[in-house]
């Protein structure tokens, strides 16, 4: 394809935003919400706001499921009494009622290689930054150290997201019929992307990371004992050799080994793997107390602080517990986490339905990645992955329902 397919005047402006959308994600933002912003302008001054596009919503599953996902949350305001931290709540969590249909009314499955090599070149950069200020070259700056090289998002964001774009660039460049030039950029923003993800201490990309190896492998292969064991054997000699030259990595294991060593031996919550073991006790306790409707959309810091107070692993008082399925379960109980687990499925069966490998392969990752990394942190709250899911959610799905 050699040039973004458009039909007029206002998709052309429409999908070279998107593109830019898919470009500034992981850089900046501020520029990501200014884009998004002149997005939903763009789509309510040109008609978007039409009967035929409330009609696609309705037969659209992926889009009813992100709607209902988001409508438990307001349901579940019915019984918070915080409801200032509910609209908080709410407002972090509006990418699914409002961001998720525009783009996916907006994006088009042909343009759907733009988008992504727009987001690769803008991974290419953060990783070559990462490399630039790990190697003191340049100066950290915003998020950025030289033992934490994560200038432009927090190293709890950055790990995961260049997980999944080295997820990306192998499958290009294994499963697609690409040039020699983009071979060769594929080949070097992979050993650069693999740098960065590991000069960083954000343990949870490590574990994204390993996924993604795994992932790769079971869709190249037919799952076999051969297939687990490959995969197996390469992460474990990336590990050894990781800890060997990578002090960074190194330092991150170590330090894991030491923080659950003190908490079984003292009960000592005190680190990193400590306070999350406390944050997991005590959520689980308003989990038990509250299991079919939670607390309330915007009762968890209040609820948290209650069984803080007489807790014997005392932390500090938080606002959700790290971990994405117990905040679910917590504010929302079943009735909540049933959608949750709705999002993930449909997305899976969906992307099982694709006749093209590659987004096939690539639909079927991305709800494996965020259920996963979901058990360490509250990732479909924050705002860098929240985008992430949502952005390739709205257009690597889309062959079920635009058929060329």
């Amino acid at each position: 394809m050699s040039k973004v397919l458009y039909t007029d005047k206002f998709d052309q402006l429409m999908q070279y935003l998107i593109i830019a959308l898919g470009f500034f994600m992981p850089l900046s933002v501020a520029l990501g919400n200014i884009l998004m912003v002149m997005i939903v302008a763009l789509f309510v001054f040109s008609g978007g706001l039409s009967l035929n596009n409330f009609v696609k919503i309705r037969n659209n599953k992926i889009i009813l499921v992100g709607l209902l996902f988001y409508l438990s949350h307001v349901i579940g305001m019915l019984w918070t009494e915080n409801t200032e931290w509910g609209l908080v709540i709410l407002k972090k969590m509006i990418d699914f009622l409002v961001f998720l249909p525009i783009l996916w009314l907006v994006t088009k499955r042909e343009n759907a290689m733009f988008y992504i090599s727009a987001f690769l070149l803008a991974i290419f950069i953060t990783a070559n930054y990462s490399l630039f200020i790990s190697l003191e070259i340049l100066d950290p700056f915003n998020n950025g150290n030289v033992n934490d090289p994560t200038p432009f998002m927090s190293r709890i964001s950055h790990g995961p997201f260049l997980a999944f774009a080295f997820y990306l660039q192998t499958k290009l460049l294994f499963d697609n019929d690409n040039k020699k030039i983009v071979n060769i950029f594929l080949i070097i923003s992979l050993v650069i992307t693999f740098y960065s993800i590991f000069a960083s201490g954000g343990r949870m990309g490590y574990v994204a990371f390993f996924l993604a190896v795994f992932v790769i492998f079971f869709q190249k292969y037919k799952i076999n004992l051969k297939t687990i064991l490959i995969p197996l054997l390469i992460n474990v000699a990336l590990i050894y050799l990781l800890i060997i030259f990578s002090s960074v990595f190194a330092n991150r294991i170590e330090e894991a080994k030491s923080n659950i060593q003190i908490f079984f031996a003292d009960k000592n919550v005190s680190t990193s793997i400590g306070l999350r073991a406390a944050f997991i006790y005590h959520t689980s306790d308003l989990i038990f107390n509250n299991p079919f409707f939670g607390v309330g959309t915007g009762d968890f810091p209040d609820e948290y602080k209650k069984i803080n107070e007489k807790s014997d692993y005392k932390t500090w008082n938080i606002q959700q517990p790290h971990n994405m399925h117990l905040l679910i379960l917590a504010q929302n109980g079943l009735f909540g986490y049933t959608f949750f687990l709705l999002l993930f499925t449909t997305l899976i069966r969906q992307a099982l339905k694709n006749q093209e490998k590659i987004f096939r392969d690539l639909g079927l990752f991305l709800p494996i990645l965020f259920f996963t990394i979901s058990f360490s942190d509250s990732y479909l709250l924050g705002h860098f992955t929240t985008f992430l899911f949502i952005y390739f959610s709205s257009f690597i799905y889309k062959f079920n329902f635009e058929r060329k």
